[in-house]
């Protein structure tokens, strides 16, 4: 739909703007128009919108706005604010703040863990979670920023830091998962073997993975 206009003065004290909006947010498309301006239309692709759940349409004094919530990937579009002969476009992008999503991390018990991800410039702030709940700075957590690469790094971790973690911003999230990895500690057993010649002995090893070392006085004879 192309703009109209008549011969008659700009009724538009603040035109609207495009917009960019994060997916799950909010948009809000707004302008400012003359007091006895004609009574205002929100269309989509030419279509009027109607208010509902999803399209709530407001005026305050001279501002008049369409609110599109929880926003997904079909709201992008053209939409237009219409009264009378005149209208204006209005382009919306819904945009996903993730430049480079976050992968899940395998840590070596004592090591650090470094979850990382890449974010558009003008995002909403982040938060970062575990198992739902806030994760806030301090001497376990360092929460850090370099342009558009964000850094949540666990200090001296330890099994208990395992589990299910998120960043988030605004509305938008995504999950990482945090494995660590127990060290084994060394586990030395002293026991004697009596048996006759040309005879193999056997030993089970019980724990999972482990390397087992046969020493002799006390030098390794057999692996």
């Amino acid at each position: 739909m192309p703009d109209m206009k008549t011969k008659t003065s700009n009724p538009f004290l603040e035109e609207p703007n495009d917009i960019h909006c994060i997916e799950g947010e909010d948009a809000i498309l707004t302008c400012k128009l003359k007091p006895d301006t004609p009574p205002v239309k929100w269309l989509k692709n030419c279509r009027e919108l109607t208010q509902n759940e999803k399209y709530i349409i407001s005026m305050e004094d001279t501002q008049h706005k369409l609110t599109i919530k929880n926003t997904t990937e079909s709201d992008s579009g053209d939409y237009y604010v219409k009264f009378g002969f005149f209208s204006k476009k209005i382009q919306l992008n819904i945009t996903d703040p993730f430049l480079e999503e976050p992968n899940d991390i395998h840590c070596i018990e004592g090591e650090d863990a470094i979850l990382t991800c890449k974010l558009r410039p003008d995002i909403p702030p982040v938060k970062w979670l575990k198992n739902g709940r806030e994760l806030t700075q301090n001497e376990k957590y360092i929460i850090s920023k370099e342009d558009t690469q964000h850094k949540f790094t666990i200090k001296n971790t330890t099994e208990s830091d395992s589990g299910d973690y998120s960043v988030q911003v605004g509305k938008f999230s995504k999950k990482i998962q945090l494995n660590i990895t127990v060290r084994a500690d060394e586990v030395f057993y002293n026991f004697d073997i009596i048996c006759p010649k040309r005879r193999t002995t056997h030993c089970k090893n019980i724990i999972e993975k482990a390397q087992i070392l046969f020493l002799k006085n006390p030098m390794i004879f057999s692996a």
